[in-house]
């Protein structure tokens, strides 16, 4: 039966998926070709590729550096542990076959298709992650178990398990993937709350950068940071959160509009859990913001100005002019979705909301 290697980039931290020797070499970083090693995938890679000479020379190393932490403590261990604990814990090194039977291929769950289907489970931005699912055959060329990895790219951390591959009438194949995707989509939830709550990150990131924090109806928000200072970092939504009808409730000022109060109790209180709010620092007396004019006009380029349809309704911002007292009105700012800058009486109109805070780190 003819038989084939699955072939598949490997990513490097300046972004290149490389598909040859020479194009690791050009694009290799410490950190992805030693997570790679250890997870076993630079192994599988070289097979891939035709470099048959690595993956022994990899073998060789294992093996060598497993034996000489036993010896120096003094213990022996059999060929036969060693070598299952460098299949269980490098990756697939020289044991275990990663194949695709031409013939067979409905068997492989193709990778392009994983994040497809993964769609279903879960709302995170899964541009943010390199999913690899491939199937491990025994002895007799029947697959066995799957082995899972995934990678959180934007913070380099890494997991990766395996599933048996047990089916029978019962348990079907079409239950085994639903049992992975939920698998994998857990993998998620637990990679995003150990980066949700360190602030290291925070102070990490640079003015432009993307990343979720907090939920709004069941989906995760998505904020960038727009300017950046020695203890903080000041973010927007990276869309129109919601639309609301915009309401003067009590001063004609920012002060008594309807959606500054509504941004500090019901959004505030549903959107961050409790360790979340611990990071928000307060911009003009507000845990959640709207932009002004001024930082619109400062901190925004064009193409984040832009967001919604051309026919949306334009955002609003904080700033006002033309106060009147005696007309009991007051004209806002606002932004159109071209990224146009306006203001009028917009009191009782509909408008879409974009919030701002800081983050303290």
């Amino acid at each position: 039966m003819a038989r084939r290697m699955i072939k598949f980039p490997l990513k490097m931290k300046n972004g290149a998926e490389v598909r040859s020797l020479e194009e690791l070499r050009a694009n290799a970083d410490v950190e992805s070709i030693m997570k790679y090693y250890f997870s076993g995938q630079l192994s599988l890679w070289c097979r891939a590729f035709g470099y048959e000479d690595i993956p022994a020379g990899i073998t060789e190393i294992n093996e060598s550096f497993v034996k000489s932490v036993m010896d120096l403590i003094g213990i022996k261990v059999s060929a036969e542990e060693m070598q299952e604990y460098i299949k269980n814990s490098f990756g697939v090194a020289d044991t275990g076959k990663i194949t695709a039977d031409i013939e067979n291929e409905e068997e492989i769950i193709d990778n392009a298709d994983v994040k497809d289907k993964l769609k279903e489970y879960t709302d995170i931005n899964l541009d943010d992650y390199e999913i690899s699912v491939v199937p491990v055959e025994n002895e007799n060329g029947k697959i066995e178990k799957y082995r899972i990895s995934v990678t959180c790219e934007k913070s380099d951390q890494y997991t990766r398990f395996s599933i048996p591959y047990n089916i029978t009438t019962r348990y079907t194949k079409d239950r085994f993937e639903q049992d992975m995707y939920r698998k994998i989509t857990n993998c998620f939830r637990i990679l995003e709350e150990e980066e949700k709550y360190n602030k290291s990150n925070f102070a990490t990131m640079e003015v432009g950068e993307k990343f979720l924090f907090g939920r709004w109806e069941n989906k995760a928000i998505e904020w960038q940071v727009i300017k950046k200072n020695a203890n903080s970092i000041y973010v927007i939504c990276t869309d129109i959160l919601c639309y609301t009808e915009f309401k003067i409730e009590e001063s004609f000022d920012w002060t008594g509009c309807n959606v500054k109060k509504w941004l500090n109790t019901n959004f505030y209180n549903s959107a961050f859990e409790e360790e979340e709010k611990k990071f928000i620092g307060d911009v003009c007396g507000d845990k959640i913001t709207l932009l002004s004019k001024n930082e619109v006009e400062t901190l925004l380029s064009d193409e984040i100005r832009k967001v919604g349809e051309s026919t949306s309704p334009p955002w609003i911002l904080r700033s006002y002019c033309d106060y009147s007292p005696s007309n009991r009105t007051v004209q806002f700012y606002y932004v159109y979705p071209s990224g146009r800058i306006n203001y009028s009486n917009i009191s009782h109109s509909i408008i879409g909301v974009r919030p701002a805070f800081e983050i303290v780190f």
